[in-house]
């Protein structure tokens, strides 16, 4: 031997031969016939050596190693002994006193023992006449000794036929694993995650399954511990990663419905590699998104090096995939992974809900681990459901997704994607789980910060609108027991309570949610139903498409004893009653009517129930005019009411008739019939009020084209509804509070009426007792108000004599803005009058209107600005710069400028690297900076994508090369996410007019310009300079139509937007759907590329153009897609479609084969 053979062959801590020294020595013995009979392997293990290390330091732990060395030498003086590795350590001796032995090594060992728990523990083997490898008689002596571990009371086990059992089958899955890989034996099988709210597929659990040719199947029981025992779980985990990657490649290139697959992750993926990198490398490789990926782990991969695992998770969610907690509940320390690391879902795991029926404990854990959940943002999935009842209660506490037997069992993709169950498009995923995370439970259930916990709660259910109905997606306990209250004896019955038509008074929760969506603010109604006052409240939660979902709290009054409101509300009922002259109930079935209120005796006809007949003939003929009685006769008639009713978006009706009064009088009153509902019966109520119609009248007066106004003026109603809020008012109520009124008899200098703000510094009160003083009522104001640089317009718009002078002249209407500060701070208010002449007296009126356009004119801005600007940077956009160029250059033929585009280098890098969100905050710091450079010597905008435009006025181009020279000398640097993220930019210019005279030319020269630049590196910029080439290739140029025409297949451009309209077609495109010219196809589908599709398709079509320009921006995807076409029939084709970005916006390119 060389003098190096000795070192390499001895451990230099303990001086005992090493591993392959034990094992060349060992296997020498057993090649001997004389020496290898009676002979013993023995492997010692050092347990929790780890512990002591950590706890007395390495020397201390050396120490120790150096004491196992000696003592084991000491027993086994004659014998072989050696260290195998770290605190494992072989002997290869005799079987005499071989326990004795064992247990005296073990027994030296126990003062080391302490408060580390350190013991020592053997494996015995025997080698049989037909064990000749030294290596392989080692290894069963050390699964012998692991089948002792956590026997406390033994020091040492033998290897027998049932460890012999277990270790050939350890050694078959090791040695059978490459193989069973390479010929994929093993392959993923897919378990479907169900949505409980809409019993669709929302995701997929990949689950490693292995068939092996020689014994079928093997357990992934048993394979997975032995694959993590041996080191090699890892090996399993990648290759079903990207098997899945390749099944849900496939499916993207089908045109199929994707969701989201979930992918076991073991301690060993995090510990033995990056992972993380791994895993994104992959995904990128097959071209799919992260988001379809969840990446599911168990508390136990934290166990060694948290540290390290903790920062594999915040790199796996900063790159778009979710991280779910697996078997959540099983563990030890569950609640502590919640507290310390970031995850998206927890699985909850199956043993809850074994006899959770049975066990009341067992529901309130449930309960409270899944609004813990919502109160973090965390989505839940319970596993193991295998019955109706588990769903169920699992739906009616909150659980969002549920996976099990009850619903699917693990298959093959082919199977799972064949099945029943439907599958959820990205869309409707991110919207059932933003309505997911509203707690039901909770005193704040769309507060995602937290709250606290109820076993019941208030009355709560989540509804969706879907094409104008109202329909329920889950509800709380306290919700069905509070329709219970309302003789409601289910779901469905409230469901068709709340959708009842026109007629019927719960067409007032349709409109209460419609409102509520409109506003962004919780809207309420009142309604009554068998006797109880109940209090219905919508709020948003959020859209989807035609669906909305909505936070219903449904409130029995006379349950929860509000006194507080209960008193105002009887208050108001007063106020309201006194409204009214009279109200009766008419029951139309009955036929009989009742008066409930009156508050004159001139009314008085029966204080009794009386037949209606009898009641409307005594009515008609001591009260009603004799020229309104026979429209009075077929107003009262039920099918008259009901019909009008049902004609009308609300609940009511209203006429007018002359109703004599008590002096003998005849005046206008107003007749509201409303439809109600007392104990499940219909009946009518009948509400009388006066009307002032002399006010009306003079309506005519003042229509400039002496139109009648019509009787039923909804007409003003609604006109001024709208009025208010294009001026930006919250509602018209907020506009009569904010606006002043005059009524001036202008030939007497008398105010008639007068409607002041209470806010601020007019208040009607204070002029109330000036009516007779118009003029000095005027004058006051505007000394008081009025803004000094106003006053003189302002006294000669309000003086009395000038108006009358300009109504003589002609001028009947007058309006003047002027700054007041009437509301206590300045603002712009509006003035606008009309004078009329009283057609009895000659006498002159003017009616005065003072509002607020303050908040209007601040509108007109900020929409200028939005049309004119890019949302994102705050440039301006294309469409307002390019004009602006556009001018500049064709007003000054003389001036040296310069047309400069730009655009930023690698920026795809930059997004797919750190994502979207980052590129946003890169695109604003260029803005930013080009703003700021530009802003002393020209324009700039954002074109489109990291593309920008700027021009410089009136500059050399030697100004320009030094101007770029410093733009683009150092690259835009920002922080994100605690990354410093880098961009450089390139550029291209035209000069004007040296190069060329037309904008357009000089913006393709520009733009040719920056891509040259691009071409010779990063951070460049050069002048356009004359290719001759460019000359040869537009000779050889085809128009789009010569392209189009030479497709062997139909072929159509569209743009992305409402409903896609089409831009370009091919005459095959025209056949295909049985066309004779592209005039009929734009006629038959409206000339929009949708409406081409079969009507079950389209939801489809539509996901997957939207999702697509998410996802797949540059790519082309296949899809199935059933036509229909110009005779009426149908044709299923397989359909090219591609994503692109252009100048010009989105494009959508489709090829039908």
């Amino acid at each position: 031997m060389s003098e190096l053979e000795p070192r390499n062959t001895i451990d230099e801590l303990t001086g005992l031969p090493n591993f392959a020294a034990f094992i060349a020595m060992a296997q020498h013995v057993l090649n001997d016939p004389t020496e290898r009979k009676d002979i013993a392997f023995v492997y010692f293990n050092l347990e929790n050596f780890r512990s002591y290390n950590e706890a007395y330091g390495l020397a201390a732990g050396n120490d120790c190693l150096v004491t196992v060395a000696r003592t084991i030498e000491a027993f086994f003086p004659q014998e072989l002994c050696g260290r195998i590795a770290s605190d494992h350590f072989g002997v290869l001796t005799d079987k005499a006193d071989l326990e004795f032995k064992i247990v005296g090594v073990c027994d030296e060992m126990l003062p080391f023992r302490m408060d580390t728990h350190l013991q020592m523990r053997a494996g015995i083997y025997f080698p049989t006449d037909k064990d000749f490898d030294a290596h392989s008689c080692l290894n069963k002596a050390k699964v012998a000794c692991d089948s002792i571990r956590k026997k406390y009371d033994s020091m040492f086990g033998y290897y027998d036929s049932a460890i012999d059992e277990r270790y050939q089958r350890e050694r078959f899955i090791i040695d059978k694993l490459d193989n069973a890989i390479k010929q994929r034996h093993i392959t993923p099988y897919y378990q479907a995650v169900i949505r409980v709210m809409t019993g669709e597929v929302s995701g997929y659990e990949a689950l490693a399954r292995w068939d092996d040719p020689e014994i079928g199947k093997i357990s992934p029981g048993d394979f997975v511990p032995i694959l993590e025992k041996y080191q090699m779980i890892r090996k399993l985990d990648l290759f079903i990663f990207e098997s899945v990657c390749i099944d849900i490649k496939e499916k993207l290139d089908s045109g199929a419905v994707v969701v989201p697959v979930s992918i076991n992750l073991s301690q060993q993926d995090f510990l033995g590699g990056d992972i993380v990198t791994e895993v994104d490398d992959t995904i990128k490789k097959y071209g799919i998104s992260s988001d379809l990926f969840h990446m599911e782990v168990t508390e136990s991969i934290f166990a060694t090096e948290p540290g390290k695992v903790g920062d594999c998770i915040e790199r796996f969610r900063r790159l778009g995939y979710q991280v779910w907690l697996d078997d959540f509940g099983s563990g030890y320390s569950s609640l502590n992974m919640l507290k310390d690391y970031k995850f998206d879902c927890i699985k909850l795991d199956m043993i809850f809900m074994r006899g959770f029926e049975e066990n009341h404990e067992t529901r309130v854990i449930l309960q409270s681990m899944i609004n813990m959940a919502k109160n973090l943002g965390i989505q839940t999935v319970a596993e193991g459901v295998e019955t109706q009842k588990a769903a169920d209660y699992l739906r009616k506490i909150g659980c969002e997704n549920i996976q099990g037997f009850l619903y699917s069992r693990p298959e093959k993709i082919e199977v799972t994607f064949n099945s029943q169950l439907k599958r959820e498009s990205e869309g409707m995923r991110k919207y059932y789980t933003r309505i997911g995370k509203v707690n039901l439970f909770s005193a704040n259930p769309l507060d995602l910060s937290g709250g606290n916990v109820d076993e019941e709660g208030l009355p709560m259910a989540i509804m969706e609108m879907r094409r104008d109905r109202l329909i329920y997606l889950s509800c709380n306990p306290a919700y069905l027991k509070h329709m219970e209250e309302l003789n409601i004896s289910s779901l469905d019955e409230a469901e068709e309570f709340l959708n009842q038509g026109k007629r019927k008074l719960p067409s007032i929760f349709v409109n209460a949610v419609i409102r509520c969506k409109n506003t962004g603010k919780q809207e309420s109604c009142d309604y009554v139903l068998n006797g109880q006052n109940c209090t219905f409240q919508a709020r948003h939660i959020t859209t989807y498409r035609n669906r909305s979902a909505y936070l219903i709290t449904s409130l029995n009054m006379s349950v929860y004893k509000q006194a507080a409101r209960s008193e105002k509300q009887q208050a108001l009922l007063k106020f309201i009653y006194t409204q009214y002259n009279k109200i009766d109930v008419l029951d139309p079935e009955k036929l009989t009517i009742e008066n409930i209120y009156i508050n004159s005796s001139e009314y008085t006809i029966s204080d009794h129930i009386m037949p209606s007949d009898e009641y409307s003939e005594k009515f008609i003929r001591e009260c009603v005019h004799e020229l309104d009685r026979d429209r009075f006769v077929n107003f009262f008639t039920k099918e008259e009411i009901i019909g009008k009713i049902s004609n009308t978006n609300k609940e009511y009706i209203t006429e007018y008739f002359r109703i004599k009064n008590k002096d003998g009088y005849y005046r206008w009153q107003k007749f509201d019939v409303i439809f109600i509902e007392v104990k499940k019966k219909p009946m009518f109520m009948v509400c009388i009020s006066d009307i002032d119609f002399s006010r009306v009248r003079m309506l005519r007066d003042m229509d400039e084209k002496l139109q009648e106004v019509p009787r039923n003026p909804a007409f003003m109603w609604l006109s001024s509804r709208d009025f208010s809020k294009i001026l930006g008012y919250k509602s018209y109520n907020d506009f009569l509070d904010g606006s002043f009124y005059f009524e001036v008899n202008l030939t007497q200098n008398t105010i008639i009426d007068m409607h002041l703000s209470d806010i601020g510094e007019v208040k009607s009160s204070v002029y109330k007792d000036r009516f007779n003083d118009y003029e000095g009522v005027v004058r006051d104001m505007i000394n008081t108000q009025v803004d000094i640089q106003d006053i003189e317009a302002a006294s000669l718009f309000f003086d009395r004599i000038n108006i009358i002078r300009e109504y003589k002249a002609g001028n009947e209407i007058g309006s003047l803005e002027f700054r007041s500060y009437a509301k206590g701070k300045m603002a712009w208010l509006h003035c606008t009058y009309q004078v009329v002449k009283s057609q009895e007296t000659g006498e002159l009126f003017a009616y005065f209107l003072n509002y607020d356009v303050d908040e209007y004119n601040r509108k007109l801005l900020k929409e200028k600005k939005a049309v004119e600007t890019d949302f994102l940077t705050g440039l301006l956009n294309r469409y307002s710069a390019v004009p602006v160029m556009r001018d500049y250059l064709f007003n000054n033929p003389e001036s040296s400028s310069a047309l400069i585009m730009m655009d930023l280098d690698d920026f795809k890098f930059v997004n797919d690297t750190y994502g979207h969100g980052c590129g946003d905050e890169m695109l604003k710091a260029v803005a930013a900076k080009l703003k700021d450079k530009f802003e002393l010597y020209g324009i700039v905008c954002r074109l489109g994508g990291d593309e920008f435009l700027g021009l410089i006025t009136n500059k050399s181009k030697d100004f320009v090369d030094e101007f770029l020279a410093e733009l683009l000398a150092k690259p835009v640097t920002i922080e994100y996410d605690g990354n410093i993220v880098k961009c450089s930019m390139s550029a291209g210019y035209a000069m004007y007019p040296s190069q060329g005279k037309e904008y357009h030319h000089l913006y393709e020269m520009a733009d040719k310009a920056m891509y040259s630049a691009k071409h010779s590196g990063k951070a460049r910029f050069c002048m356009y300079s004359h290719n001759e080439n460019e000359e040869k290739i537009i000779k050889i140029e085809l128009t789009t139509d010569e392209i189009l025409e030479t497709l062997p297949a139909a072929y159509a451009v569209c743009e992305v937007s409402a409903n896609n309209p089409i831009l370009l077609v091919n005459s095959e495109f025209t056949r295909f759907f049985k066309c004779s010219s592209v005039t009929q196809l734009h006629n038959f589908c409206d000339g929009h590329i949708i409406n081409l599709v079969a009507k079950e398709d389209r939801d489809g079509v539509i996901d997957t153009i939207y999702s697509g320009f998410d996802n797949y921006t540059g790519q082309t995807i296949k899809m199935a897609v059933n036509f229909r076409q110009y005779d009426g029939s149908e044709s299923k084709c397989m359909c090219l479609i591609r994503f692109a970005r252009t100048r010009e916006g989105k494009r959508l390119h489709v090829m039908i084969t």
